[in-house]
């Protein structure tokens, strides 16, 4: 999905480059030149995330995830909260204008890569601004761009397109000043700058021109800020710096923010971590910095310090930064390879925030997808050198290959492994004595000699003659040049070859058989290939879960659930291994194992990405998945069964779905239950009484469905767990404890029947556009490995489907009826899972 979005916003850029009439061909000399070049959007790419802390100060700081800050698709909000990918998504073709009517609006220009963010409030003003490093891509240079928080949250932003640009450089990491009223933009000037340059705001925030040169110096990471009376310029430059690090810190003073600047007497400051990460602010009257300890690519993480500057002296003093323990570790999290910059500022209503910037780590080859691949290209060059050995072989039936391989010493060596001559008749011995050196043959010949006693004509085909094989025949078979060759061979090799009748039948026998190290080439080329089919067709199954998935944006908002699976002690181990796998999912933000029976195992005993908790229960009940839980970190939440194995790109692609509808019950096992012998549940479509239960062909074979399986779907538990636990539902759940059974079957019917009383109190018109209760997800891949487990309440289908039917009967009773919404399969959802793999479940092995 986020792949063809790209590729939209590429195409859509790339069209705005035609020129579309006469006014469009006159450009502005001065404006850079646009080339169309294509967005490359990189996974590992920076992106923004926000952290809030309170009016107390900015050092204690978490993440807007953990906040329960909740939008009409995210529940709650979770970081990143802006990409690149966002803001070339949210780029429309018309001029933006503020409510005073002025244009809000720089360039708007597709970007693929943003950097170095900074937060900039103004007395006075509600909003909140950022500017960053944008890289533009139709012009190929970075330059800066700005987006602002109109309510002053900075929960929600809206791009405000670049703001500043230059012809011939490229312009990253951006630090305001504001001085007589009017604001200042310093950025650093590509890498190779020996000069800072300084922008002026001709109308601020997205207008800006260039006011010269600020200091002739190779500074990075430049800051200008007014304290204690005096300007001073802080920024960082390549060099010999304490610890080894490879930058030393600058620092400049001032009367006035343009210069002349001087450096400051103490020289540069042997500051511990150098490199600027972040713009300077004052706290509490106080001068804080953000910084990193850089050795040649490799920096450490973020640090704070106050800095004390006076006009002799210059001091460091670290400052504790609380930022929370980090919770999410796994490698497709936005923040992966860490965070490089940070921009601490204060909202309108004078709380803190700070604004990070956080790259993923690149992608990588699952071992088990590496394994496979490999195994399968071990395979296919064993299959490729059986089938050369058998063309050779081949090959030495005919006589003119057979003397151009004979030619060769490679050729040689190649059929005497695969072909031999047949039993030649030896001639008779002159003398008992060895034949002089000279006229002994050589090793390769001997070689290909010795093997008649495999009896194989392959080499040598034998020539048919009314008499027995003797010399002369045998002879025949040669070519001209050998013949006298192969005799002197067979009489000095195998003086027994002329013995006795029954040596003579058994080489006749022989020679009508293939040579054995034929018959293994042809048996180990039926293995490899068999094998390099069933390598190719394990990883075409297994490939899904190799992906590594990418959390995806809803209006271009990210969110995270938590992931709730029932166990109890003897499912221990498939735990283990549900953990492993569900913990990789970046949206995944907290396992909650509900354990009903058993000591309890503990948390920290599983392999997990994510943080687990356990919630040991009182009493073994199949109620206690969706009993309500305070504790619980997120609203959204994805029940699922222990058993069940499914790729993380389909968990995100459902996620995201769901995010869309939230008060629907979306997941990926549907029912259909209707009475027996088909029929409406009221009887209005022949048939009627209540509901029996059907496995999952039934729902391919009528094309419908009209409920979803909790065991495998999200929900939102703020407003149904309550439900499932009110007293209206007191005698559905004991019926469920009694029968140990049907708690899936209990939710459907109450998101059916809350759906149906939201929907009665709602006018016509609205009530048409409530979304039905349930929704079907097709899954990439679905594996259920319920029947290997042992244990479970699915191994007995006939006992199940009983209790099933009594659960319908009954809680048509209890709920006055079945508001079970009948809902017609989507044209396009694809081919049914595959239920003929008896004894498995039905299950999605291809797409």
């Amino acid at each position: 999905m986020a792949g063809q979005r790209t590729a939209l916003a590429c195409c859509f850029w790339l069209a705005l480059c035609i020129p579309l009439g006469a006014s469009q061909a006159a450009i502005d000399e001065q404006e850079p030149e646009e080339t169309c070049k294509p967005c490359r959007f990189v996974q590992s790419a920076s992106s923004f995330g926000l952290l809030v802390g309170d009016e107390a100060g900015p050092l204690k700081l978490r993440h807007i995830d953990l906040l329960g800050i909740e939008s009409a698709s995210a529940l709650p909000l979770a970081n990143p909260f802006l990409t690149a990918l966002q803001l070339t998504e949210d780029i429309d073709s018309g001029s933006r204008t503020s409510s005073n009517g002025g244009s809000t609006s720089g360039r708007m220009a597709a970007v693929d890569a943003i950097s170095k963010p900074t937060l900039v409030s103004s007395p006075g003003d509600h909003r909140l601004l950022m500017f960053f490093a944008a890289h533009a891509c139709g012009r190929d240079r970075w330059g800066i761009a700005a987006a602002e928080s109109s309510d002053g949250s900075g929960v929600t932003w809206r791009g405000l397109g670049m703001v500043a640009e230059s012809n011939t450089t490229d312009l990253h990491a951006p630090s305001l000043f504001q001085h007589n009223g009017t604001w200042y933009l310093v950025p650093e000037s590509g890498r190779q700058q020996q000069e800072v340059q300084l922008f002026r705001a001709s109308s601020f925030p997205t207008a800006w021109q260039p006011a010269g040169v600020l200091i002739s110096e190779p500074l990075s990471g430049v800051q200008v800020v007014q304290h204690g009376g005096t300007w001073w310029l802080v920024g960082h430059r390549r060099g010999p710096g304490a610890g080894g690090q490879h930058h030393v810190l600058c620092i400049f003073s001032s009367r006035s923010p343009f210069g002349p600047w001087s450096p400051h007497p103490s020289g540069n400051l042997p500051s511990a971590s150098a490199t600027t990460a972040g713009a300077l602010f004052t706290w509490e009257g106080r001068l804080h910095r953000l910084s990193r300890s850089c050795r040649g690519k490799a920096c450490g993480g973020l640090q704070m310090s106050q800095l004390h500057l006076s006009a002799d002296a210059v001091a460091e003093s670290p400052v504790r930064l609380d930022l929370g323990p980090r919770l999410w570790w796994q490698p497709a999290s936005w923040d992966s390879a860490g965070w490089s910059h940070v921009s601490v500022g204060q909202r309108p209503d004078g709380t803190w925030l700070a604004v990070v910037q956080a790259s993923q780590l690149p992608s990588s080859a699952a071992p088990l997808s590496r394994v496979l691949q490999a195994a399968s290209a071990t395979l296919r060059l064993l299959s490729l050198a059986c089938i050369v050995l058998l063309l050779v072989s081949g090959a030495a039936r005919v006589p003119a290959l057979r003397f151009w391989l004979l030619k060769r010493r490679w050729g040689q060596l190649l059929v005497a492994w695969s072909a031999y001559p047949p039993h030649l008749k030896p001639a008779k011995q002159q003398s008992s004595s060895s034949p002089p050196a000279a006229s002994r043959p050589s090793m390769l010949v001997r070689l290909v000699a010795s093997g008649a006693a495999t009896g194989s004509s392959l080499l040598f085909p034998r020539h048919r003659s009314s008499g027995t094989m003797g010399g002369s025949a045998a002879g025949q078979g040669l070519p001209r040049h050998s013949a006298k060759a192969g005799q002197s061979l067979s009489s000095g090799l195998n003086p027994a070859a002329g013995g006795g009748r029954e040596a003579s039948c058994w080489g006749r026998q022989r020679s009508h058989l293939p040579p054995l190290r034929l018959l293994l080439t042809w048996l180990t080329l039926v293995v490899a290939v068999a094998g390099t089919l069933a390598a190719q067709g394990v990883r075409s199954v297994a490939q899904p879960f190799f992906v590594r998935a990418q959390a995806q944006a809803v209006g271009g908002q990210y969110s995270r659930f938590t992931l709730m699976v029932m166990s109890y002690d003897a499912r221990l181990a498939e735990l283990q291994m549900y953990t492993r796998h569900y913990s990789q999912c970046p949206s995944v933000g907290e396992i909650l194992v509900v354990w009903n029976r058993g000591p309890p195992p503990d948390p920290s005993s599983f392999q997990s990405l994510v943080p687990v908790r356990v919630r040991a229960e009182a009493v073994n009940s199949m109620n206690n998945r969706f009993r309500p839980d305070p504790d619980m970190l997120f609203r959204s939440v994805l029940s699922l069964d222990d058993d069940i194995l499914i790729p993380c790109t389909t968990i995100e692609a459902a996620f995201a779905r769901w995010r869309r509808t939230p008060q629907q019950l979306l997941g990926f096992y549907p029912r259909l239950l209707l009475p027996f012998g088909g029929g409406s549940m009221d009887g209005s479509h022949g048939g009627g009484g209540p509901p029996v239960y059907r496995f999952e062909e039934f729902v391919f074979q009528q094309k419908a469905y009209n409920a979803i399986l909790a065991g495998a779907a999200f929900m939102d538990s703020a407003t149904f767990f309550p439900l499932y636990f009110s007293p209206a539902t007191a005698a559905a759940r004991e019926l469920v404890d009694s029968v140990f059974n049907c708690d899936d079957l209990l939710l459907n019917y109450v998101v059916a029947n809350w759906t149906a009383a939201a929907a009665a109190n709602m006018s016509r018109d609205a009530a048409a556009a409530v979304v039905p209760p349930t929704q079907l997800f097709r899954p990439e891949r679905r594996i259920d490995a319920s029947r290997f487990s042992g244990v479970g309440i699915s191994h007995h289908p006939a006992r199940f489907k009983a209790a099933a039917d009594a659960c319908l009967k009954a809680f048509g009773q209890i709920f006055n009826g079945h508001p079970l919404v009948h809902r017609p399969l989507e044209a396009h959802y694809g081919s049914p899972p595959n239920c003929k793999l008896w004894p498995l479940d039905c299950m999605y092995l291809g797409d």
